[in-house]
């Protein structure tokens, strides 16, 4: 479940609540990006340079859900919200707001991410990627 508060999915002016990523989401996102390696080459890769993020080589059989980043967070949406005891209801009557938002999170933890790791280049420590250098449970909101 994605919000920790009851909802009905709905506010009383029967719009369309936001999507407030908490833990839960955003694990599910982290996880993921993790076993989707092609999608996440396609949502990281920069054509200009050519370079892509520390990306995991593809499993064999590991095919991308498609060649577009709009199309790749459709799936992730999908993924989430699809059976979410709060969104699963709001989902299928609006899914060009979804992917919307799983794109705007994904920019949000990269901008977290670039925020920490100038902070500890700063001390000398380096940023390590293995999530086994972290004490406890990452917060990735």
């Amino acid at each position: 479940m994605c919000l920790t508060i009851p909802v009905t999915g709905k506010n009383l002016l029967g719009r369309v609540l936001p999507v407030q990523w908490d833990t839960t989401c955003t694990d599910q996102l982290i996880t993921w990006l993790l076993t989707h390696s092609a999608n996440h080459h396609i949502l990281f890769h920069d054509k200009n340079t050519g370079e892509s993020s520390h990306t995991t080589p593809a499993a064999p059989g590991d095919k991308p859900s498609s060649c577009n980043k709009k199309e790749v967070h459709l799936a992730i949406a999908s993924h989430i919200f699809t059976n979410d005891p709060v969104y699963g209801g709001q989902w299928a009557a609006n899914l060009e707001r979804y992917p919307v938002s799983v794109m705007n999170h994904l920019v949000s933890l990269k901008d977290k991410y670039h925020e920490h790791a100038k902070r500890l280049n700063q001390t000398g420590a380096g940023v390590a990627p293995r999530m086994d250098n972290l004490c406890g449970k990452p917060s990735w909101v």
